[in-house]
């Protein structure tokens, strides 16, 4: 009986035949092709701030830009004292640590106990200056510090409740880059360790420090994980093929890969980031999937004697196919996050995609030229390799009892669908850390003393000067606050700050009365006496034309959910209240930090959503191809797409919520799992095809293909669950979730997708024309895999 060989297995023969040919040709081209990809590795930067996760021209990024054009930045830093004492000592000794503070590149501004302001007066007299001025005696110092607790705007800012514990605020340029980050936070630092302020424990918490310890934490990480990846990979390489070829292709492959993902990180203008620690480990493993299989297939041929020209070209013709077609699967589901508007999540996507590409075609290219000089010391073995009895058990199982596998599949699938509508998107930046590590525990003490790490920011704009000076205006602000603070759960604390609270300090002081008073030309002398003092504060509440006022609520490191109801109160409600004041005109916007990050939950559900389809869309679309039957190759999808939901409704079940981490899990699980079905379901039809019987089939895949695919499956899980040792808790949840779904993938392979074709071999879609062939030779259909016996080393 003939068989016609497939147009890519002839494609990739002949491949092969001009490599050989045209060696230098080849090796031209890959150089070319790595020479212009690293060349973009000299723009890669760094980059983890708020506006890197988010594409140019979105309104969240928007607003966040023109609020800094206003305002300056947002972001500061925060630093909690503890002294052993509280007394003038210490107050004379903040002023000094301030000052230092304020030496520092990059420093705007730093407010603590002593230089906040303090407004005092009476009969319209007015006197704005610093709490705890140098003209205080000793007693007059310590009758402030225990006044200080109960000042509506110091206490949970510049102090604690009980005066014990002290903030300094310290605020940058908006101009802040990563390198002067990293400097800041080293000065700040160093001045905190000086034996002049040891004593006071003190805790520099903040986004320009927060964003530094990333910045630190994810380089060293990187270059942690993908060492011990590269080495634990190579090491199973070298056991399971024990000779010269093993040792040159996967480093050369994942080396070239890995530079040139990330120098077309950097030829198209992306930055590294929070999940660039991915792509090292990703590439070693997965891009390597190409040399396993060719490798295997070519040690086999070799060992069982073909000349090494002609196991080269088998080789190619043979295993090179589905090698590829599983590499454009994967790469697939990865080039699915292109869409996202999750910076991060897309960069890192296209990113992985060039690089696994590239990782096969590099195989491709140098598999032959290596094979051709080094194959012929792999030696032949006229024994046959190893039978495994587990694998033999398994293929009998699926014969026996192939619906009741399918049964337990579906119940399985059934209970995971109700656990993926339990799935939440959600995104804590600091909550990316584990809860035991420094930088987390840092900000959780300096959080607990005095709960200040973000801001929200809201604008209200009103379109006409002075129109802040109405008391129906800033009675509509106060209420637009009070509204806000009401809307979040009492365990939460949020401090906020706005012009009707300024307002009301200053009428206490003149007019005896804390309230806003309703008289606009009272107002007017209230906000002009302020100004005239010299003091900047109002900037910090309104712009110089007083039509546009500015609240600040100033709120711990939380899940950024807990703020949703707040937010969504100010954008429901603000302009509404604005209009009742009389400014129908009003314009809310809502923005900061905080704002930022819970504008990214909506943008993962929608890359949730997206890339999974369009994963599932390719993976489909190669199965067909791959199964040459639209019936098997939406089932083989199909099995696929329903492993990924278990782990999905697992996720679900778990309460693992989708950050930008374990939102790559779902499309790349997808078309990682697909391999081992291409290479299995391949194996299978065609021996299917070549007249075995089903029972032969079988058993034969499974101890071919089926070693190979434990073997990758172990390179799979080594390489991924290093990321569980780390101390980013999102990265470590993704390695967990992903080796938990490498490790559920093989078993479905080696029980629902034997299941599934014996059950359309028995029906009509893979009856052949002689079921079974009596002629046919399974000893003599070479298959796609079969690994070598990793105990008998080849010869060198």
């Amino acid at each position: 009986m003939t068989h016609s060989k497939p147009l890519l297995a002839r494609f990739m023969r002949r491949f092969a035949s001009f490599v050989l040919a045209q060696r230098i040709l080849a090796i031209v081209f890959m150089l070319a092709v790595s020479a212009t990809l690293m060349s973009g590795l000299a723009r890669l930067g760094f980059d983890t701030s708020p506006e890197s996760f988010f594409l140019e021209g979105a309104e969240v990024i928007e607003d966040w830009y023109a609020f800094k054009e206003k305002y300056q930045s947002d972001e500061f830093s925060f630093i909690v004292l503890t002294p052993p004492q509280a007394n003038a000592a210490f107050v004379k000794e903040l002023e000094g640590f301030a000052a230092r503070l304020e030496g520092i590149d990059g420093v705007d501004r730093v407010t603590a106990l002593h230089n906040v302001r303090s407004i005092s007066g009476g009969d319209d007299i007015l006197d704005v200056g610093d709490y705890l001025h140098s003209g205080l005696s000793q007693a007059e110092v310590a009758e402030r510090l225990e006044k200080a607790p109960a000042h509506p705007y110091y206490r949970g800012l510049f102090v604690n409740d009980r005066g014990t514990q002290f903030g300094v605020l310290v605020e940058t340029v908006s101009s802040f880059s990563n390198a002067d980050k990293e400097g800041f936070t080293q000065a700040v630092r160093a001045i905190l360790a000086q034996p002049d302020y040891a004593a006071w424990n003190g805790i520099a918490i903040g986004a320009p420090i927060l964003d530094a310890d990333v910045q630190r934490i994810v380089g060293m990480e990187s270059g942690i994980f993908g060492s011990i990846t590269f080495t634990l990979v190579m090491a199973g390489f070298f056991v399971a093929f024990r000779h010269r070829l093993a040792l040159a292709l996967p480093p050369l492959v994942a080396c070239l890969s890995i530079a040139c993902a990330l120098g077309a990180m950097g030829l198209w203008g992306a930055d590294a980031g929070l999940l660039t620690p991915i792509v090292p480990s990703f590439l070693i493993s997965v891009g390597l999937g190409t040399a396993a299989y060719l490798l295997s297939d070519f040690t086999s041929a070799r060992r069982r004697g073909e000349a090494v020209h002609k196991a080269i070209l088998n080789t190619m013709e043979e295993a090179g196919g589905p090698a590829l077609l599983a590499n454009i699967t994967t790469a697939g589901a990865l080039f699915a996050f292109s869409g996202s508007r999750v910076l991060p999540v897309r960069d890192v996507g296209l990113t992985l995609g060039i690089g696994l590409m590239t990782a096969c075609i590099f195989t491709l290219i140098l598999f032959p030229l290596l094979a051709s000089l080094w194959g012929h010391r792999i030696r032949q073995e006229t024994s046959r390799a190893a039978h495994s009895p587990a694998l033999a058990a398994m293929a009998s199982f699926a014969i026996g009892a192939p619906r009741l596998i399918l049964a337990v599949f579906a119940v399985l699938v059934a209970f995971a669908i109700a656990g993926v509508s339990k799935l939440e998107t959600d995104y804590y930046y600091l909550g990316t850390f584990k809860k035991d590590s420094d930088l987390f525990q840092a900000h959780q003490a300096a959080n607990t003393a005095i709960p200040v790490s973000n801001s929200i920011e809201v604008l209200i704009s009103l379109g006409r000067t002075d129109a802040l000076k109405e008391p129906a205006a800033l009675r509509a602000v106060d209420a637009i606050t009070r509204k806000a603070l009401a809307a979040v759960d009492q365990d939460v604390p949020v401090k906020s700050y706005t012009l009707a609270d300024v307002v009301k300090e200053l009428s206490e002081q003149t007019l005896g009365s804390y309230a806003i008073p309703d008289d606009r030309n009272a107002i007017a002398q209230l906000i002009l006496l302020f100004e005239s003092s010299g003091h900047d504060e109002m900037e910090r509440v309104a712009n110089s034309g007083f039509d546009e006022a500015r609240l600040t609520f100033l709120v711990p490191s939380r899940a950024y959910s807990a703020y949703t109801p707040l937010v969504k109160t100010i954008k429901a409600e603000a302009a509404a209240m604005m209009a009742e004041a009389g400014y129908p005109d009003a314009a809310v916007v809502v923005t900061g930090v905080v704002p930022m990050w819970l504008e990214i939950s909506t943008f993962l559900t929608e890359t949730q959503i997206s890339s999974f389809l369009m994963a599932t869309a390719v993976v489909a679309l190669v199965m067909m191809l791959i199964a040459r039957s639209v019936v098997i190759g939406l089932t083989m999808a199909a099995i696929n797409v329903c492993c990924v939901l278990l782990v999905l409704g697992f996720m679900g079940h778990m309460g693992i919520i989708l950050d930008p981490f374990t939102i790559l899990i779902g499309a790349i699980a997808l078309g990682m799992l697909d391999d081992d079905t291409i290479h299995f379901a391949r194996n299978f039809l065609d021996r299917r095809r070549q007249g075995a019987d089903l029972d032969t089939a079988l058993h034969r895949t499974f101890q071919s293909a089926g070693k190979a695919m434990g073997i990758q499956t172990l390179i799979l899980v080594v390489a991924f669950i290093v990321y569980t040792t780390g101390s980013v808790q999102s990265l470590a949840t993704f390695g967990f979730v992903t080796t938990a779904t490498i490790f559920l993938g093989l078993l479905v392979e080696f029980t629902v997708t034997p299941a599934l074709l014996i059950l359309l071999s028995r029906g009509s879609a893979l009856r052949t024309a002689k079921d079974p062939v009596p002629s046919a030779d399974p000893d003599g259909y070479r298959p796609v895999l079969e690994m070598p016996d990793p105990v008998r080393p080849s010869q060198s």
